[in-house]
């Protein structure tokens, strides 16, 4: 009784935790509700100052080989959805022709090929010149670690090793942001429009302490963004973000994975909020200050009395889970 709400986000939390007699008797409330919003960049970025992930070939035969499918749907328990790009869920600055590449492996194999990866070695890695098709993957979340090791073992079918690198948050950043990382197990939030400059120009290539993490280096990215920056009318960003999000689907510097288009969370039966508790924008209800929706919350005191009497008296209520998908998309 300490909490009056607890966001449940992990499908272990909503599917195995949030359950029990205080849900079962209506003590304690359930709610989903799906959003049409601006989604956090969330993935595998490729660091190009480290060979031969600077060649186009090899990042194409990575993105080949990760199996995200089978992570939402094992792992993730079909809770959330593959992410398309970086830049998702921005209205018509989102470029939705651009679809993340598939777990194939004859399209990886294709790729590694033309990178000159054709050989294995004994363990069934693709060797190149003696160079094994091998990469470390920062990340700092030790929940994920399921997700990742999914993600690994479904690569050495294509013959890629991926040794999992967790660090805690502080030096997961340090590696990140000094560029010592090989391949980053990343996310971004969000703005209220894609920000192209501080993540893919060259000003922000080669250098410590920028978002630029993946090292991107491409003038015709340059010269697009640039205009998009300076454009003073909003039909040229747009026409500009499909060109960039496209061109950034090309280069193949990011393998995007999930996104979670809703928001999940239990409350005391005390706690109220509006007949239509969410908002397009989404967010925690259950946040105060949270943009978009926090702050929807009220506390009723005659209910969380009347909830208080009836768990001393053995009483109970009708079990409630809400699902608001009035912006399911």
């Amino acid at each position: 009784g300490d909490l009056d709400t607890f966001a449940l986000l992990l499908p272990n939390y909503w599917h195995d935790k949030a359950r029990g007699p205080l849900y079962e008797m209506g003590f304690i409330e359930k709610i989903k509700i799906f959003n049409d919003t601006r989604q956090p960049a969330r993935g595998i970025y490729f660091n190009q100052s480290v060979k031969p992930l600077d060649e186009h070939d090899v990042r194409i035969g990575i993105q080949h080989s990760l199996n995200y499918d089978l992570m939402i749907s094992t792992v993730l328990r079909d809770d959330y959805v593959r992410l398309p790009q970086h830049y998702t869920g921005y209205g018509d600055y989102s470029n939705k022709t651009v679809v993340p590449r598939a777990f194939d492996l004859g399209l990886a194999d294709e790729a590694f090929k033309r990178a000159g990866f054709i050989t294995r070695d004994a363990n069934g890695i693709l060797i190149r010149d003696g160079q094994r098709l091998s990469f470390d993957l920062t990340y700092s979340t030790d929940v994920h670690t399921p997700r990742l090791v999914v993600l690994k073992e479904e690569a050495k079918k294509a013959g890629l090793e991926i040794n999992l690198r967790l660090l805690d948050g502080q030096n997961a950043y340090k590696n990140v942001m000094e560029r010592q990382h090989e391949m980053a197990w990343w996310g971004w939030s969000t703005g209220f429009r894609p920000a192209y400059w501080q993540h893919y120009h060259s000003d922000n290539a080669g250098k410590s302490q920028t978002n630029n993490i993946t090292n991107t280096k491409d003038s015709q990215l340059d010269e697009w963004i640039m205009s998009y920056r300076n454009a003073t009318s909003e039909s040229i960003r747009i026409s500009l973000s499909m060109k960039i999000q496209e061109r950034l689907h090309q280069l193949a510097v990011l393998a995007p994975s999930y996104m979670v288009p809703y928001f999940r969370g239990a409350f005391w039966r005390w706690i109220r909020l509006p007949e239509k508790p969410g908002t397009k924008d989404g967010g925690g209800v259950f946040s105060l200050f949270s943009a978009g929706s926090g702050g929807l919350l009220w506390i009723d005191p005659d209910i969380k009395r009347e909830t208080v009497d009836a768990q001393k008296n053995d009483l109970s209520f009708e079990p409630v889970t809400i699902i608001d998908k009035r912006f399911k998309n």
